[in-house]
């Protein structure tokens, strides 16, 4: 895999959970363009965190699991005119039994990754350039790299 970061660029990680080709999904809180999206855990790696340690503390703040099996996926920047964010992105194990979710999420599901798209995110896009941006350079390309990874996993 190659990895191109945007050196002046912040990281951050998502990571989609999967049992069997299921994928958790979590709603987000707040008041920003991503309240109320159906996304997957994640979030800003810390000072001194690699990749992989800033994915698997993300996972145990916002679901309470201790995830197993980790696998990098791909490396994407979304940019916008002002900001931009280096994502790394995993697949991992799941955990039996229900998350345990913190103050930035309120739900949870479980679907093929390709669910992220049946969400409205037209007027989200037109509000925010950022998060135009990361529809485009991160979802979409997460999505489809799930769906590589999770083939032999897919239910029946």
């Amino acid at each position: 895999m190659s990895i191109q970061l945007e050196a002046s660029f912040p990281s951050s990680t998502l990571v989609a959970l999967h049992r069997g080709g299921d994928v958790l999904f979590l709603r987000r809180t707040g008041d920003d363009a991503w309240a109320g999206l159906w996304t997957w855990p994640g979030g800003a790696i810390k000072a001194g965190e690699t990749p992989e340690e800033g994915a698997y503390r993300e996972i145990l703040e916002e679901t309470g699991w201790r995830a197993t099996g980790f696998k990098q996926l791909a490396v994407q920047t979304a940019r916008s005119d002002t900001h931009g964010r280096n994502f790394h992105l995993y697949l991992a194990n799941a955990p039996y039994g229900a998350p345990t979710l913190n103050d930035e999420h309120d739900a949870w599901e479980w679907h093929l990754p390709a669910w992220f798209f049946h969400q409205s995110t037209d007027d989200r896009a037109r509000r925010s350039t950022l998060f135009r941006d990361w529809l485009e350079a991160v979802a979409l390309p997460f999505v489809r790299a799930l769906d590589q990874a999770l083939l032999g996993h897919q239910r029946p």
